[in-house]
């Protein structure tokens, strides 16, 4: 429904389904209580047959923030995957991946060009991504 069509009612409903009004902490707040919650069940039930793996994800919005999550991950795995830069941690069968964009943190540098053969011939960019001695030695 366009804003426009939506009562002053509709729009606070809308907002409090879609967390727009929770802070940033009180969404953090929830979501330890949800995997306290989970903890707490699987404590509790011994005998249920529970398996599988957690995966959680680190967003960082500058190198700045993402060196913070690396250090704050300590022993990681770190490779460069679909432009991104990714620091991962394992937790038992649990993994705490964290990314930050490889365009905003490294320096894109052209190496060389290669031919791709196709009903119409191109010629493309051969690249490789040169990241600061900081990220590299975390």
């Amino acid at each position: 429904m366009p804003e426009e069509e939506m009562t002053p009612e509709e729009m606070e409903a809308f907002a409090i389904k879609h967390d727009w009004r929770k802070t940033r902490l009180q969404r953090r707040a929830e979501f330890i209580k949800g995997l306290q919650e989970v903890v707490d069940f699987i404590t509790s039930h011994p005998t249920l047959k529970i398996t599988g793996d957690a995966r959680f994800y680190i967003f960082s919005d500058s190198p700045e923030e993402f060196s913070y999550a690396v250090r704050c991950l300590g022993n990681v795995t770190k490779e460069a995957s679909g432009g991104d830069l990714v620091a991962r941690a394992a937790f038992g069968p649990h993994t705490i991946s964290a990314f930050v964009s490889q365009e905003e943190t490294c320096e894109r540098v052209v190496v060389g060009t290669k031919i791709i053969p196709a009903t119409e011939e191109r010629e493309v960019e051969i690249v490789e991504w040169i990241c600061p001695p900081s990220f590299l030695n975390l």
